[in-house]
């Protein structure tokens, strides 16, 4: 991991519960004393408007969070944080599917709702409205532009969901 990147996780672990997904009022955060960071991958993410946005996809042992991140230079050495956009609990994914087309490597996380929405309320998550919980999404369709990136990105969930599996069973 580079030292910039390196050096604005602690920035991350206080941003990461201000994402836009309804009211968070005495939420806790997202990164508690048993969660560590585990891996990024840089990815792009179509928006609601259909537009390419840059991000990062961060993954600790218990949550996948998209940050809006960007570079601070020209020569893209220095990451900077803007903003925690979603996150999703690991211990909520029941699958990936990587599709490949002329974009690039598309990985497509799946979740299961309603345990999405438990885990979250755990950690203080309140919604605004009842339209705040319909946003909670089932998929997440991430594009990495090259193989390599894609098959880091997809061990990291594979090394991840096994230590989610084996601890809970242990």
């Amino acid at each position: 991991m580079s030292p910039s990147l390196q050096h604005d996780i602690p920035k991350l672990q206080k941003e990461a519960s201000s994402g836009s997904e309804g009211k968070k009022k005495g939420e806790k955060t997202v990164f508690d004393p048993e969660d560590f960071y585990q891996f990024h991958g840089y990815v792009y993410k179509k928006n609601r408007f259909f537009r390419w946005d840059k991000r990062f996809i961060v993954l600790t042992n218990k949550w996948m969070i998209n940050v809006d991140a960007g570079f601070a230079d020209d020569r893209c050495l220095t990451v900077t944080f803007k903003k925690t956009k979603w996150r999703a609990p690991l211990a909520a994914m029941t699958g990936v599917e990587i599709i490949t087309d002329k974009e690039g490597i598309y990985i497509k996380c799946k979740f299961h709702k309603e345990k999405q929405i438990d885990i979250l309320t755990q950690h203080g998550y309140e919604p605004a409205d009842k339209k705040a919980l319909a946003k909670i999404k089932e998929k997440r369709k991430l594009l990495f532009v090259d193989v390599n990136s894609a098959r880091d990105f997809v061990f990291q969930l594979k090394r991840i969901h096994h230590l989610w599996n084996n601890s809970l069973h242990a």
